[in-house]
């Protein structure tokens, strides 16, 4: 990789350090104690992770300071999700979620800094370059000049599912 940045997947995280979590049947999902979750990273990560580190996961907003929100076009949204055979209810709840940006919305309340990057049309390498640019100033404490980046410029609310 071109970038030098930790990747710690949350998901295989909470599979390899939370085995008693419980799936949600009606949800599909993981019920996951997130206060936990946020201790576990910080105890198990302390020594063993030298800076930067990107935790990528739906969850990721509840263990960080700083969160960007890679968004995605409902339709696009659906389309994947359909692809990886979730339920017909899980689909929709991530469609309505995205349309209501309801993991942007967690993260202003949880987190100092949140930006979103608007993937429509992006392959993931210019989405990296976006994410390392945020990341980069950050780092350089140079946050006003990442103003495109934070939210209110990706609208889906005229979408319906």
């Amino acid at each position: 990789s071109e970038y030098n940045y930790q990747i710690l997947d949350l998901y295989n995280f909470i599979e390899e350090y939370q085995p008693e979590n419980i799936m949600d049947p009606k949800r599909d999902s993981l019920i996951v104690d997130t206060e936990i979750l946020r201790k576990q990273i910080n105890s198990t990560l302390k020594y063993t992770v030298n800076e930067p580190l990107v935790i990528d996961g739906h969850l990721s907003h509840y263990v960080v300071d700083n969160a960007i929100v890679l968004r995605a076009p409902p339709e696009i949204i659906e389309k994947r999700l359909a692809l990886r055979n979730y339920s017909e209810s899980k689909v929709t709840e991530n469609v309505e979620a995205e349309i209501l940006d309801v993991i942007l919305v967690e993260a202003f309340e949880l987190c100092e800094n949140v930006f979103e990057i608007d993937t429509s049309g992006k392959d993931i390498n210019t989405v990296a370059m976006y994410a390392d640019y945020i990341i980069s100033g950050l780092k350089q404490n140079k946050i006003d000049r990442l103003e495109k980046f934070r939210p209110g410029n990706v609208d889906w609310t005229e979408r319906s599912i």
